[in-house]
């Protein structure tokens, strides 16, 4: 992610900010800015697929994909026959 910073302020356990400072002299981040950033895009990737996985979800209740998807499937039965003999004749 790009663009202009913003300056803010936060509040954490002494602890944890004391594992953060103890990964930047390791030298497995650059700085502290650079691990909060790290962690809020991980955090959001991870917010991200949660939502995704949710939706999905939603697919096994919905009576009108579940139908479309078997449509498909018929569609494409003969194409996948032809492909897995076509594959066998291969071997």
């Amino acid at each position: 992610m790009t663009g202009k910073k913003t300056r803010m302020t936060m509040e954490l356990p002494e602890d944890l900010l004391t594992e953060v400072d103890a990964c930047v002299l390791e030298g497995k981040v650059q700085s502290r800015n650079d691990f909060f950033e790290k962690a809020a895009l991980a955090e959001l990737a991870a917010l991200r697929r949660d939502e995704i996985d949710a939706e999905i979800a939603l697919m096994a209740t919905d009576l009108e994909y579940q139908e479309e998807a078997l449509r498909i499937v018929h569609e494409f039965a003969a194409a996948d026959w032809e492909a897995l003999q076509a594959g066998e004749k291969s071997r």
